[in-house]
């Protein structure tokens, strides 16, 4: 329940819950409905007032309420952030209070209300310590703020609870395979450690794995199609080898349901990394990556500076990505689609195998 004593009225809400930490209807404390919002893909996108008024929201890569029009089209609202959530008004109109990240911004105090705890867009961080210990890793020093905000990099990651900072880029894989394929949680683990782990391991940024994110090797001054046609191979190969860790792992489940084989959701993981990659601004047409400047010492600062302006693009696109994420969560169909196919060739290729082995097996006796 919100309690608003603005202007000094006293104004009483209760929020009505689905499965999300989103509210789906607004009443007051007769049970009188206020507000109704609608969800596509996690996402608020739609509010529907009492009066029968409708708007509409459009949101960036965050998730925070950029626009926010009419149902004719006329825009109502429209902000911009700064990088840990302070608003820079340029029209607003509506009461909507749904602000950064998609958050509820209280009008008295400022604060962020994020499901576990508050947040301040002034100070960038919580106002009260992190409930969850899950979120501290020895080995990352950011971790150990128990105030701080998203390890302190906002334009990367979003935190959806107060909880847990979630890399944007996952946000792909739980909008398809969670929202859309309704995969096991175990599954969605192995595909998201797949994709970081394409871009944090050990020479993972080299410009000789360029290909693998969608980008061309400009060290070494390879063309846009060469790397086009490594990447497709690449991707080629690991949806074979996902096929074939999947038909390893139902043969030995003959008695139950077998799921998604590990090995598989890797393999197709590394493969949805390249192609949702290439949905992305910056990798777009094959653009060209120069590492992150520590293996040619000639140019070490020049590529460091190159890649440091690759990332903040990357992450501050502002209302382009927006189309960028819609994009790349259609490719994400379409590779899941294009997977379901190959395994399904391969699944009736082995019991024609077997058929065969059988057919000649009684021949013989």
């Amino acid at each position: 329940m919100k309690k608003d004593q603005t202007s000094g009225s006293t104004y009483d809400q209760l929020y009505w819950y689905g499965t999300s930490s989103d509210p789906l209807i607004e009443t007051d404390l007769a049970g009188v409905v206020t507000d109704e919002y609608i969800f596509f893909g996690g996402k608020r996108v739609a509010r529907r007032q009492s009066s029968g008024t409708i708007h509409y929201y459009f949101s960036d890569h965050l998730g925070s309420s950029r626009v926010v029009t009419s149902d004719a089209g006329a825009i109502l609202d429209d902000s911009d952030y700064y990088p840990f959530g302070g608003e820079r008004v340029v029209v607003a109109s509506t009461d909507n209070p749904y602000l950064f990240t998609g958050k509820e911004r209280d009008t008295e105090s400022g604060l962020d209300y994020f499901g576990a705890r508050y947040y301040s867009s002034g100070q960038g961080r919580f106002l009260s310590v992190d409930p969850s210990g899950r979120s501290v890793r020895l080995t990352n020093p950011q971790t150990w703020n128990r105030y701080g905000y998203v390890l302190n990099s906002p334009l990367r990651y979003v935190d959806p609870n107060g909880k847990w900072p979630t890399e944007t880029h996952n946000r792909i894989i739980d909008d398809v395979f969670k929202g859309i394929y309704n995969l096991d949680d175990r599954s969605i683990w192995f595909l998201k450690y797949a994709s970081e782990r394409l871009d944090t391991e050990p020479g993972g940024q080299d410009s000789r794995n360029a290909y693998k994110h969608a980008m061309s090797d400009g060290l070494r001054g390879q063309s846009a199609g060469e790397a086009a046609q490594l990447a497709g191979e690449f991707v080629d190969a690991q949806l074979n080898q996902a096929v074939d860790a999947q038909l390893k792992w139902e043969s030995r489940w003959t008695f139950a349901e077998p799921g998604w084989a590990p090995d598989a959701m890797l393999h197709f993981g590394n493969a949805l990394h390249t192609v949702t990659d290439n949905t992305s601004p910056q990798h777009q047409g094959f653009q060209a990556w120069h590492g992150m400047g520590l293996t040619d010492a000639r140019s070490r600062g020049f590529n460091f500076a190159r890649a440091t302006v690759h990332f903040f693009r990357e992450t501050y696109s502002a209302r382009n990505d927006a189309n960028a994420l819609a994009n790349a969560r259609v490719q994400a169909v379409v590779l899941w689609q294009t997977f379901q196919r190959k395994l399904e060739e391969a699944r009736e290729a082995k019991e024609k195998e077997e058929e065969k082995k059988a057919s000649e097996s009684k021949k013989e006796d």
